[in-house]
This record gives C-alpha cells, structure tokens and sequence, in this order.
C-alpha cells in the first residue's frame, strides 16, 4: 500500500511539475470550438453569437467575450445581448431618428462562417433591418486581427435603417464585482487604471473618450476658463489585465480611430461587470438648427465616415501580462510596423527650450508689439547655458514671425518679424547654434486663424457639420476670437510656407494645432467626416517629414511616424475619480524609440515631484522661456504665462540637466520592460540591465532591500 501510494504521489509531483494539472480547470464549454492558435494561445468561438475565449496554453487561464454564468446575469434583454454577443451593432431608425441595439441574441440574423488556417470570414445579416457587413478574424503569432471592410457594409434601404455603430467584443475580459484580480488600462493622458474590484455602486458614469480628440465639429466647442481639460486621448488602446491569472490583452485601434470611442464600465455603473471597448460610430445623429428662433431638427449625417474598421488585440500571458508588458508588445507594434520614426532614436539627452518671441497689446488706436525675447537675446541665454555645462539644449520658437504669436496666425510664410532682429538675426542664430550642435526649429500652426488680423481668411473658416463657424474663445485682451482652417486650406498653406523654409535653409520645424485635432466638420457647402481630415494632414505631415526635422505637440498617434520627436507630452492622467492608478503607459510605449518632451516644467507646481517624474518616465523636460518678465503679457493674448523669465529658472535648468544627463548615460538608448508600483514607491526596469527606484515619499523607504532617501531616486545596475 505504502509502495503504491509513494508512487502515486512521485507521479502527482511530476505532472504537477509539468503543468498537466492545468487541465483540472472547467471544461470548454460545448458550444465552443477550437478554431485557431499560436504558440501561446488557444482561440474558441461559439459560432451562433460570434463568442470566442482566449486560454493561455502555458497556464489554462482564460478569457471570455461574453458572460459565463448568464443564468445569475442581471439586466434587461438589451443588457443581455450585450453580455453574450461578439458584435454589437446601433442602427438609426430613419423614420423615427432614433437608434437601436441589434445583437446576436435578441435580432433576428444569420452568420455564414468561411474558415481558413487561423482565422474565417464571417458575412453577418441582418436580414430584417437591412444591414449586413463581413467580420474577418486572423490569428498569428502577436493576437488576433479582427477587420470589417468599408467595402463590405451594405444598407439594403437607406432611407429605412442605417448603420451607426459597431463594437467588437465588447465584453473581451469582462468581469464580475471584485471575483477577478486586475485592472483595466484607460489611454488617459501618460494611463491609468481602473481595478477589477468591487465599487459597491459608488460610480454611476462610465468613461467615454472620443479617440483622438472632443469632436468639435458636431458638439461645438465647450470652454471654461476657470478649470483644467481632461488630457485628449492621442494613443489609440486599451486593455484588459487578470494579475493573478497572469492574462491580458491590448485592444489596438489599426484603423478606424476617427470614429471610435473608448468605453470603460466600471461595476456598478449601469451593471454588475467591469468592461472596457472600442466603439466604431459611422453615422450620428445630431440637432440641425432651422433658424434663429424656429428650434431643430434631429438629422443623420449625410455618408458614413470612410474607414476600415481594423482591430488588433495583442496577447499577453505569464510574466508579462502586465501593463509594462501590454506597452512593450505596443513598442514592437509600432516599430516593426513603421508607426514610429527611429531616426533619433539614440539622440543624445537635452533638454528643450522654447522661446516665446512676439507678441501684441491694444492701443488707443490699433495694437502695439510686446518684444519678449529677440533672436540676439535667444542667442545669450543658449551661450550661458552652453557655458555652464549644458551642451544639449534642443530649441522651439513660438511667436518668432510677422505679427507675432497672437497676431500672426496662421503661418503663412517664413516672415521672422523685424521687432525681433528680422532675417539677418534669425539666420544668424540658427547658424551659431548649429555650430554647437543645437537646433532651432520654428513653430508652424497651420490651424488657427486670426480673422482680425488676416481678413483674407475670415470666409475661409472651418464650420461644424451644422455650417456653424468653429470658433474658440481665448480669453484674452487683444483678439477674443480665434477660428480654425480647413483642411485644404491647412495644407495650401502649408506647401506654400513649405517652399520658403527650403529656400531659407530651414531644417527645423515644429508642427501645432492640426497635430492634435480630429473631427468631422462643414466645407465648400459639405460634411466632411474626419477620416477625410486625418488624410490631409498625413499629406502635410509627410510633405514636411520628406525636407524636415519635425516635432510636434501632443500628436495623435497616426502622425508619430513623421516625427523626430514629439513635445508637450502628459506627464500624468486627468484625475477622475473612478481611476486607482496612473501609470507611465505611454513613456513605457515609447521609451528608446522616440525623444519624448514634457509640458512646461516652469508651470508645474511641484519641481521636486515633476523631476521624479522625469527621471521615472525617462522623460526630457521642457521649459518656456522668454528674456523679458512674464508681467509684458499681462495685457496680451498670452496673459495667462506666468514665471517665464529665464533668469528666475537659469539654475534650475542647468542642475536638472546634470542630474538627467547622468541618468540618461546610464540609460543609452535602453527600453523600459518593467514597472511597478508600491505606494510610494516606483520600481522601473530597463531592457539593459539597469533598475531605478524611486521615493515620492516624505520619509526614507526600502525596495528590494534598496533604500531611497525621501523624494529622490536611485540608479543600480541589474547585476548589483
């Protein structure tokens, strides 16, 4: 007896050793059919509902796209088609102007499958609505693709039903209460997280973002001047993370960001389960104005915006199903894909400066120059740090043209203003700092309009889909309204100012305004939607990526391709309340690929907590500098600049430089693969060897038997 049960347990231990009891979890469901795999996962699909889980060949853990235990699922029918089914969609019923839920639970449909090797064709039909489209799903080595053509939706009557939104596996990961250990990833100014625990009903709104920007052109623009935007959504993901079960996924938008929204329900905020998607909206409903006084008319816009609706999920299991592992697998992404341009991958560490140049003020009659920093001036302040050790120093210059910051918009030209030194003084520096390897780049915003100051663009002016013009109020002295251009006229313009700079040897410049918006807007008589937008300022991009050194502020991720670097990059996320953590998602993303600038380090409000940011993001810091004092503005557009003045920050710039440059030595080009948080303390892993710790904290603590002194941080190498 003894002898058997010794053998018995021998056996236990070696199949336990080898995983085999993996398979003591429950059974895949019968409904479920293995219909693909790589070399780390396994993919089932219930072809009735389109339903698939993912299970993780190394540990047996899986996820599910739709509820597992529907017999306990609260919620109404509505709900509950969307707890199962694989693709949602929202039609508009034409005649009543209001849109519904179709889903393969409660609509009536038919779902014919074509398989191939690691993937099928799916033509699903609505038959009764009108509507139909093919979803095609491949599987390879990184996740799965999942594709729904333009070319493939059809409208059987489109004075009867059309399409207004999909969602892909919405429910991809979701989960009940507190039941799963986890977060989900939110693409909030650098991330955030939201954990998989249980509310307790505290939240009653869900987070909803428009990738890529507000959608000024069908909701207007919503200003306040007294509070803070939310961070603008420039990365186009998300993500699903079970810690304890070590599976995740990063739901990346290929194409189609245009039209998509990310959605995150944390549980208690409409049901039970935590869940996060994109959604894909082709069509809107919008209030058409029908006169000064006669009310509006509920309207559908004229063509469904123009795009492949391209989702990709990138799968993570064991060890790196984390967010760090979710950015890596992002950072592969991009570069094997050209989504990121490498040339200065390996620039070596400076810090950024941007002058403020020009600017105006009211007169009795007309307006008057504020000259805040001259092209000699510039010239003195890059010496003196030059001088005192800080020799990478990287240069933007806002207000540098003809009318100067406010008044000199948009750029049309290479025109350096007169008040500043003119031509002579700006070539003059643009050569002295190239001989000590600094560059100069001049700021171009082929956005904004001044209609005060340039009438010949007044009529020209973007509208919104209702043919009401754009206008943002900048609630400053001088000019109280600003418009923007066009598309087509951005990019006139632009070719022409293109022209100039090569003419004038210019070999930097840094792009603003369209870098950050996307939206569906009115011209020339018609709606545009903002498919067609994003593809005229690929073409101004690339027109300027082909002659240039570009950077850009705050870009949209489609445009990170033609960039050299990119600037005035968040350091932290909005703050909203439902969130639990932020995390250096994008820097992680990015890191050894690009040169990332932050914001403004001299508007901050905590130097000492910024610079730890800097040093944990591997982030450059940015400094908006002007010669004169900041008070010159007080009675300009740009009123609302404060503690610019190079000499307040002269000291500050030259000991930050020191201390990041010696961080960034030990760095070379490296990538983050590993970050984690434990109160206030930061551990951060880099891909060559290198680890920094770092203390947000007002006491001295221990990490891994490291010992931070309060608010500081310290660099060991992997081996130590």
């Amino acid at each position: 007896m003894f002898a058997k049960t010794g053998a018995f347990l021998m056996v236990l231990m070696m199949l336990l050793s080898m995983g085999a009891f993996q398979a003591q979890a429950a059974e895949i469901p019968a409904e479920y059919a293995l219909i693909a795999d790589n070399s780390r996962f396994n993919l089932y699909l219930r072809e009735d509902i389109m339903a698939i889980i993912l299970e993780s060949k190394a540990s047996g853990e899986r996820m599910y796209s739709s509820v597992e235990d529907m017999a306990s699922a609260k919620g109404n029918n509505t709900w509950k088609g969307m707890y199962q089914s694989g693709i949602v969609m929202e039609y508009i019923e034409n005649e009543k102007k209001s849109g519904i839920q179709a889903d393969f639970v409660n609509t009536p449909h038919t779902i014919q499958y074509a398989y191939r090797k690691n993937g099928f064709d799916a033509a699903v039909s609505f038959d009764a609505i009108g509507i139909s489209f093919t979803v095609i799903l491949d599987m390879d080595e990184a996740g799965i693709h999942v594709t729904v053509p333009q070319s493939s939706i059809l409208e059987k009557d489109a004075k009867a039903n059309t399409l207004q939104s999909l969602q892909i596996f919405p429910f991809l990961g979701n989960t009940l209460l507190g039941e799963t250990e986890g977060y989900m990833l939110l693409p909030d100014g650098q991330g955030s997280l939201i954990y998989l625990e249980d509310n307790e009903g505290q939240f009653g709104a869900p987070y909803s973002k428009a990738v890529y920007g507000t959608r000024i052109g069908v909701d207007g623009i919503t200003q306040n001047e007294y509070l803070t935007e939310a961070e603008k959504i420039i990365m186009p993901v998300y993500g699903v993370v079970h810690t304890k079960k070590q599976i995740g996924f990063l739901g990346l938008i290929e194409e189609g960001e245009c039209g998509a929204d990310i959605l995150a329900y944390p549980n208690g905020v409409r049901t039970n389960y935590n869940w996060i998607c994109a959604k894909f909206t082709y069509r809107m409903l919008y209030s058409q104005p029908t006169g000064p006084s006669s009310g509006a008319v509920d309207t559908i816009t004229d063509y469904p915006r123009k795009f492949d609706l391209k989702l990709h999920f990138l799968l993570q299991d064991g060890n790196d199903a984390h967010y760090a592992g979710l950015a890596s697998a992002w950072r592969q992404y991009l570069v094997e894909n050209n989504q990121v341009k490498l040339a200065d991958t390996q620039k070596p560490f400076d810090i950024r400066l941007e002058f403020v140049g020009l600017e105006k003020e009211n007169m009795l009659i007309g307006t008057r120059e504020v000259v805040m920093t001259t092209y000699q001036q510039a010239w003195e302040i890059l010496s003196q740090l030059y001088d005192a050790g800080v020799t990478g120093l990287s240069v933007s210059y806002r207000g540098w043209q003809k009318g100067g910051l406010s008044g000199g918009l948009p750029l049309t030209g290479y025109k350096p203003a007169d008040s500043l030194g003119g031509n002579g003084e700006m070539q003059n520096l643009i050569k002295n700092a190239a001989e000590r390897d600094i560059d100069i780049s001049l700021e171009a915003d082929f956005l904004s309009l001044n209609g005060q100051e340039n009438p010949i663009y007044a009529y020209q002016n973007m509208k919104t889909i209702t043919t009401k013009t754009l206008e943002w109020k900048t609630y400053g002295i001088v000019y109280e309204i600003m418009n923007y251009l066009p598309p087509g006229r951005s990019l006139g313009i632009a070719e022409g100012t293109a022209g100039e700079f090569r003419r004038e040897g210019i070999e930097n410049v840094s792009i603003t305004g369209i870098s950050s918006l996307v939206t569906d807007y009115h011209e020339g008589g018609k709606y545009k939607d903002s498919a067609s937008m994003m593809q005229d300022y690929r073409t101004l991009a690339a027109l300027y990526a082909d002659d240039f050194r570009v950077s850009m502020a705050v870009p949209n991720a489609y445009l990170w391709q033609y960039c050299s670097s990119l600037y005035d990059m968040p350091l932290s996320d909005s703050g909203y309340l439902y969130v639990d953590q932020e995390v250096p998602f994008l820097s992680i993303a990015l890191s050894g690929v690009m040169p990332l600038y932050s914001e403004y380090v001299n508007f901050q409000s905590d130097y000492a907590y910024c610079f730890l940011q800097m040093v944990e993001q591997g982030m450059r810091p940015s400094f908006l500098m002007t010669w004169e004092d900041n008070q010159k503005l007080k009675n300009t557009n740009s009123r609302n600049l404060y503690s610019t003045r190079y000499e307040l920050f002269q000291d500050l710039l030259i000991d930050w430089y020191e201390q990041l440059h010696a961080v960034h030595e030990q760095l070379a080009g490296a990538s983050i693969i590993g970050h984690q948080a434990d109160g206030n303390l930061r551990k951060v892993q880099w891909d060559n060897g290198v680890i920094i710790y770092l203390n947000y904290g007002e006491l001295a603590s221990v990490m891994d038997g490291v010992e931070i002194p309060a608010m500081s941080y310290k660099v060991v190498n992997g081996d130590e």
